[in-house]
């Protein structure tokens, strides 16, 4: 994957079956980012893979449950308020 500028690739990603690094992939963190369960949700709703969108929908049940469907830190740091 080609480094763009303005994005700083912190992981690697490694297929388990091979155990090649996978080159094209977007990482989401839903558990404290709303936005990314917005993004998975929507995913889960048009995939016609029924098993997966089942899996993502179980997974942000599970997130909700456990009290994180809101970002719950306040910013740090200099430019906090």
């Amino acid at each position: 994957m080609t480094k763009e500028p303005f994005l700083d690739w912190k992981y690697r990603v490694i297929e388990h079956k091979t155990g090649n690094e996978v080159k094209d992939f977007f990482l989401l963190f839903p558990a404290v980012d709303p936005i990314a369960r917005v993004a998975l949700k929507a995913y889960a709703q048009t995939t016609p893979n029924k098993l997966i969108a089942r899996y993502i929908i179980h997974w942000l049940e599970l997130l909700d449950d456990a009290g994180m469907n809101e970002k719950e830190k306040e910013p740090k740091g200099k430019h906090a308020k």
